[in-house]
Formats: C-alpha cells, sequence, structure tokens
C-alpha cells in the first residue's frame, strides 16, 4: 500500500476502534454515574490529578520517541522497557511512602489507602508502553484498537460489579486495574514481543534526548488541563470537581474520538516524510480540513444540546455540568487545529519552541481559572476558553513557521468545513427557535429532534454542495451510501 493509503486505512482502523471505544466508555460511564454519587468521581479525580502528573515522568515520551525514530532496534526496546520498569517502581514506592501525608492535607482518611491501591497501575505500565508503540510504528491501528476495546469492556463490568455490591470509589479504582492486568498478556503477544530486561546507555542516547523534550510537553499540557480540577477540587469539594470534570470529559470525547484518530496516522507519516517539508505541508493542510470537518459538527450541536443531554442522559444530579459544557464547547474548533499542529511539531522535532509555549499556557491557565472560580464552574470554563484560544493560536504560528506556510494557507484549509458549520448552525437556531415556538417541554423530544435534523443536514450539504477540498472525501461517501459511482485515480492517492 503507498503512505495515503496505509494512513488512510489507519484512521479508519482507528476511528472506528476509538468509536467503538467511546461508545462503551460511554456506556458503562453512564450505568457507574447512576450508581455511584458525583464525590466518588471527585474523590478519584483528586488523585488522578497527582497521579497523572507522575505518569508523564514515568512515560518518560519514550513511547512516542520509538514511532517517530526512522529505525528501532531490539536493543532500543529491551532498554525502553528495562529503564520504564525502573522508574515505575521508584514512582509507586514514592506514593506509597506519602499516602498518609496526602490524606492528612486533605483532611480524608480514604486517600491513604486510595493512593496507594490506584498507584499499583504504575507497575503495569512499562509491560504495556514498548508493545503498543510497535504497534503504532507499524500501523496496526486494528489491532491495537481491539485490545483497547477488551481492556475497557473488562475495566467497565467489573466496576459495575463493584458498584453494585456499594464499594464507591474503590469501583473505579479496582475495575481500572483489571482491565490493565488482563491486557497485558494479549498485548504482547499481538505485537510479537516478550518484555526482557537489558540495559544500553548507546541505545538510550537519541530515544531518551526526544523522549524527554515530548514527555516535558506532555506533562505541562497535562498542568494545564488539571488546573481547574485541582482549583474546583481545594475550594469548592469534590462534589463539584466531580461536576466539573464531567463537562469537561465529555467535551473532549470529540477531539480524542474524532481528530485523535487522525493524529496516530498523520504523525507517523509526518515522521516518515519529515525531510520533505512540501509533502509535510500538503499533508498537515489536508488533516486540518479532514479533522475540523468531521470533528466541528459535534461542538456546534453542543452548544444546544449539552442541558437536555445531561438531563436525559446522566440525570438530574448531573444538569449542573451542562452550563460549563456549553462553554467550553466553544473552544471545539481551536483545539481541532492544535491537535493535529502538534502532530507536525512532534514529527519535526520541534518539541522545545512547543514546551515554552506550554509552559506560559499553564500560568494563563491558572490565573483566568482562579479569575473565573468567585463565579463558579461557569467562571472557570470561560477562563478555560480564553486561554485555549490564545495557545491555539500559538501552536499553529509555530506549525505554519515550520513549514514555511502562513495564515491564507490554514485559511484555505479550513474555510469549507468552516462553511458547513455556520450553515449546520444556522439550521439548528432556527429549529431552536420552532421548538420553543411550538412549546416542547419533553428533553427528550427536543434532543431527538435537533439532533436528527442537524445530523440530516450536514451530511445532505456535505456530499451535494461542491466544496474545494472536500470534493474527494465527498464521492467516496456518496459511493458508500450509493448515490453514485466514481472512478478511483491511483496517482491522487498518492503522497
Amino acid at each position: 500500500m503507498t503512505l495515503a493509503e496505509k494512513m488512510r486505512r489507519g484512521a479508519l482502523w482507528l476511528s472506528a476502534s476509538q468509536i467503538l471505544s467511546r461508545v462503551t466508555e460511554f456506556a458503562f460511564g453512564v450505568v457507574l454515574a447512576r450508581l455511584l454519587a458525583p464525590e466518588d468521581f471527585g474523590l478519584l479525580v483528586t488523585v488522578q490529578v497527582f497521579t497523572g502528573v507522575a505518569g508523564f515522568f514515568a512515560a518518560g515520551g519514550m513511547a512516542q520517541a520509538l514511532v517517530q525514530k526512522t529505525e528501532v532496534t531490539k536493543r532500543d526496546l529491551q532498554t525502553v522497557f528495562t529503564v520504564q520498569l525502573l522508574i515505575c517502581s521508584l514512582i509507586y514506592l514514592l506514593f506509597f511512602s506519602i499516602s498518609p501525608f496526602f490524606a492528612e492535607w486533605y483532611g480524608r482518611p480514604i486517600y491513604h489507602d486510595l493512593l496507594r491501591v490506584s498507584t499499583i497501575s504504575f507497575l503495569l505500565r512499562p509491560f504495556l508502553l514498548v508493545p503498543r508503540a510497535l504497534l503504532q510504528r507499524e500501523m496496526r491501528f486494528k489491532a491495537n484498537g481491539l485490545l483497547q476495546v477488551c481492556g475497557l469492556g473488562i475495566s467497565g463490568t467489573s466496576s459495575i460489579l463493584l458498584a453494585l455490591h456499594h464499594h464507591g470509589v474503590w469501583s473505579l479504582v479496582l475495575g481500572s486495574l483489571v482491565g490493565t492486568a488482563c491486557l497485558i498478556v494479549p498485548t504482547c503477544i499481538v505485537a510479537r514481543w516478550m518484555p526482557r530486561p537489558r540495559l544500553s546507555l548507546a541505545g538510550l542516547g537519541e530515544i531518551g534526548a526526544y523522549g524527554i523534550k515530548a514527555s516535558l510537553n506532555d506533562f505541562v499540557d497535562y498542568l494545564r488541563a488539571q488546573i481547574p480540577n485541582f482549583l474546583v477540587s481545594a475550594t469548592q469539594g469534590p462534589a463539584m470537581v466531580g461536576l466539573f470534570n464531567k463537562a469537561e470529559s465529555l467535551n473532549s470525547i470529540p477531539l480524542q474520538l474524532i481528530s485523535g484518530s487522525i493524529y496516530a496516522p498523520v504523525f507517523r507519516a509526518l515522521s516518515q516524510l519529515q525531510d520533505n517539508l512540501e509533502k509535510s505541508k500538503y499533508l498537515y493542510l489536508k488533516s486540518l480540513t479532514l479533522a475540523v470537518t468531521y470533528c466541528l459538527p459535534v461542538y456546534v450541536a453542543l452548544w444546544w444540546l449539552a442541558e437536555p443531554f445531561m438531563r436525559v442522559v446522566y440525570g438530574e444530579k448531573w444538569v449542573p455540568s451542562a452550563e460549563p459544557l456549553r462553554i467550553l464547547s466553544l473552544s471545539g474548533l481551536f483545539w481541532i487545529i492544535t491537535n493535529q499542529s502538534g502532530a507536525l511539531i512532534a514529527a519535526q522535532n520541534r518539541l522545545g519552541k512547543e514546551l515554552m509555549i506550554n509552559i506560559q499556557g499553564v500560568f494563563l491557565l491558572f490565573v483566568a481559572a482562579a479569575w473565573g472560580l468567585p463565579h463558579g464552574l461557569k467562571g472557570v470554563a470561560y477562563g478555560m476558553l480564553a486561554v485555549g484560544i490564545i495557545y491555539s493560536l500559538r501552536i499553529v504560528y509555530l506549525a505554519n513557521a515550520t513549514l514555511g506556510s502562513g495564515l491564507s494557507d490554514v485559511m484555505r484549509a479550513l474555510w469549507p468545513p468552516l462553511v458547513l458549520n455556520g450553515a449546520l448552525a444556522g439550521i439548528l437556531y432556527v429549529t431552536d427557535l420552532a421548538c420553543r415556538w411550538a412549546g416542547y417541554s419533553d428533553p427528550l423530544l427536543y434532543l431527538l429532534t435537533m439532533g436528527g435534523l442537524g445530523a440530516f443536514t450536514y451530511l445532505v450539504l456535505f456530499i451535494t454542495v461542491p466544496f474545494s477540498g472536500l470534493m474527494a472525501e465527498a464521492a467516496r461517501w456518496k459511493q458508500i451510501l450509493r448515490l453514485s459511482r466514481i472512478s478511483s485515480d491511483p496517482a491522487r492517492s498518492r503522497i
């Protein structure tokens, strides 16, 4: 297969597996949200703020380095596994030791055991990092996706069974550990890799240099994502952070599900083409067009559907999450663009520049979120929106400076999906007015009407209006829907 065919097939399998994973995760999440209280989720989120930080140091960016590296030897794989095992063991011992102080600081004895048990996951991570990186290098996204879905199924089922027996937050912690442990052997078998310790400083040099920069970027990016949770948890308690985290997690699903599925094959392809800036530019701009086309309509719809969605799916106790979810949905376009720009920056090894932007973004977000706290969850969400826009514009500028392209190139790539989504927003606005005039009071009926009409309208416009840059994609959908026959030109699919 050509590189373009590998990318398309990889993106399709990633999308399919991500959709199945998110549907599975979402279904289990709904059941658990009805069985557990917001405070249970808030307790776990508070722990994850700290364990998540350690997780980035544990990974060390080595998985990303294995994918980006032109050639990888067996010695490289064994060295990465050994270093990971040593680092993760030290991290677990650290959390085990500080758990009494952690519980005393928050004034909740449950954190003593919660921290010790949840961090067992660090001891399992090294056995999954290398085989998953191998599957991504080989663009075996189908196998990786199926394994991920199986892990989610095991984890979710275990959590529900424990929740039914009234184990509270322990349902979430133990279910996750069971799901991770059950994945180790099958993942190693599928990747055709067996864990063997071996330490080679010569093999660690290049991987470590790239990995440290990638890890620092991921760490700072994680800090930026967790600052609102930390501030809300410290000032307003577990219940409020549980509500805010639900809004954040739902807002991130379209980005992870759609744009994230495009990211992985694009990053691998851009890594292979890193010496050819012209082809990299074409691929980067094309990924922007497709990611915004498929992902942005979900964020447009969330502005109207957030409250009825929370009310129908999660229940009345989660309705306060709807308003921050609506506000955060306004940042969807900017995070989609940032995500694809990040793939280019990582492939071109401009991570040092990205790190400086990330650090500045953390300080900006801390100030903005702290400013918004007196206004409740709504104020924190507005602070995140403002900083997200500034951060996105800077990342896009860095990506285009790397390629020697400009804002006009980005706007040409974004114009077709922006017009499409503008039309969708107009249709939903008129439909909302009609629903209010008709006196729709049933949230389920409103949800089905707005969602169904919006999806149908967007699909019709997408496949019938000849937007430049989307004609080939629209033709593929016509073929899939048996609306027309298109002839394939092998030359047009090559990079």
